[in-house]
């Protein structure tokens, strides 16, 4: 996720915020930055995905060499 997560009493006060005063994004260097960052959590939850999907299916891995 690539913006802030308020806490609680903050996002219940976003309610009575319809101009969006509160909202609050992550800040990078430059346009290229913002975008390796994005491009990298995208993989890294397609990785916890890859991983998960592995193990319901019930694979396990093999002992090196055999």
């Amino acid at each position: 996720m690539f913006f802030a997560r308020p806490p609680f009493l903050e996002g219940v006060g976003r309610i009575l915020d319809p101009g969006g005063s509160f909202e609050e994004y992550s800040r990078c260097g430059s346009p290229e930055q913002a975008d390796r960052i994005a491009l990298a959590l995208d993989w890294h939850a397609v990785g916890q995905d890859l991983w998960r999907a592995i193990e319901l299916a019930g694979f396990e891995e093999e002992p090196a060499g055999e």
